[in-house]
């Protein structure tokens, strides 16, 4: 795996934002010399490359969609725009099935920590950020894409999906799940350089309806009153369904005008509470389930998913622990599953699939890529430090 220093401070915002301009330029140039066909091509590669921050969405229990993404060489940041499929096999290293990638003469612009859901044969997508090559400066999305997947087999057609009624501004780090045919979206942040701000909105659309009109209707959801309970601000928490719930663990947030990396805990606020979203009454509830003895520990940068009825998954993630004038990061490589009939945290104990030809199990990371299918739960790349003080990073690209 590509090895690489940490991240370099940030310069003069002046040049970050002629960097930032020439990079969204060059895209928009780009996408106009692609004309206006936006179907699809399908080709095979070997696997995708290292990356963070792209959205993993499970069309069946054999077949997986991987878009966008950054990846971090040491000295500038890549924010991709590529669509891949991965289909068969069993999803480890070494395991039988092929990658490959949908290409398209348009589509979405290249993203990172966007969202994504797949409903009824179509994969849509909903904003993100283009981040300058040196990562101090963001370009937020407020758009949606929706690809129809062609029924018989390979290849699809990429079409902007209007935003009607209430949309959610633009913003990433949010987090989206789907519940009863409608897609809700919660929370992120946005920064222009000049303000940071987290999110506590809540928003949802009817995928039934975006998929055959090409429209979107989002509402928003309002709080009941000022003092009713309501999650705060925050982004990179996890968020799913069960049932006609939506539950909500965690996240990180900063103080108004303080920027930086998600993962740099120095400067914010790491949540660690646990919430459930009625959808029929429209309430928010805190739950008091995350506690030591039978729960997940403190952390950031995990993946979430729904598992069915049977309730939600959560792999990996950061803490970091003071060590001296220090923070050395503990990263994480526990599996826990929470029952939605229960209401109890448990931690799995991974094994082979094959106990007769032993393979590797997942290893310790931040920010992987949970998606959940019937009762299979996919989880992709993610990244760690190396060294004492974490002066070097590595990005996966495994599947698992």
């Amino acid at each position: 795996q590509p090895l690489s220093p940490s991240a370099p401070q940030p310069s003069a915002p002046g040049s970050d934002f002629d960097e930032l301009d020439q990079a969204l330029k060059e895209l928009r140039d780009l996408d106009s010399k692609k004309g206006t066909d936006l179907e699809c091509t399908e080709v095979e590669v070997s696997r995708p490359s290292p990356r963070v921050h792209s959205s993993l969405t499970a069309v069946s229990e054999t077949e997986v969609l991987l878009f966008g993404g950054e990846y971090y060489d040491g000295k500038k940041v890549q924010v991709f725009n590529d669509l891949l499929r991965y289909s068969g096999g069993q999803g480890a290293k070494g395991a039988k099935g092929s990658w490959t990638k949908l290409v398209s003469p348009s589509g979405p612009k290249a993203r990172s920590s966007h969202q994504a859901a797949f409903y009824k044969g179509h994969l849509l997508l909903f904003g993100g950020e283009f981040t300058s090559p040196s990562m101090s400066k963001f370009s937020h999305y407020g758009d949606t894409w929706a690809l129809a997947l062609n029924p018989q087999g390979k290849g699809g057609r990429w079409v902007e999906v209007a935003n009607k009624g209430s949309p959610p501004s633009p913003r990433s780090g949010h987090r989206a799940t789907v519940c009863s045919g409608k897609w809700f979206i919660f929370g992120g942040f946005f920064d222009n350089g000049k303000e940071v701000k987290y999110y506590n909105d809540l928003y949802y659309c009817d995928l039934a309806a975006a998929v055959s009109t090409q429209v979107c209707k989002w509402e928003k959801v309002p709080r009941p009153s000022p003092q009713a309970p309501w999650p705060q601000p925050r982004s990179g928490c996890g968020l799913s369904a069960q049932g006609q719930h939506i539950y909500l663990c965690g996240g990180f947030s900063r103080p108004s005008g303080v920027g930086g990396s998600e993962e740099d805990e120095s400067s914010g606020t790491s949540h660690w509470d646990f919430w459930r979203f009625d959808i029929k009454s429209r309430q928010w509830e805190v739950l008091d389930l995350l506690t030591p003895q039978h729960s997940p520990s403190l952390r950031v940068g995990f993946g979430m998913s729904g598992l069915g009825a049977e309730g939600l998954v959560m792999f990996g993630g950061v803490k970091d622990n003071p060590q001296g004038d220090s923070l050395k990061s503990e990263f994480k490589e526990d599996f826990h599953v929470f029952e939605a009939s229960t209401q109890t945290w448990k931690e799995l104990t991974l094994q082979p699939l094959n106990p007769s030809a032993p393979q590797p199990l997942p290893s310790a990371r931040m920010n992987p890529t949970l998606a959940t299918s019937g009762s299979k739960v996919w989880i992709f790349g993610g990244k760690l430090d190396l060294g004492i003080q974490g002066e070097k990073e590595m990005t996966l690209d495994d599947l698992w």
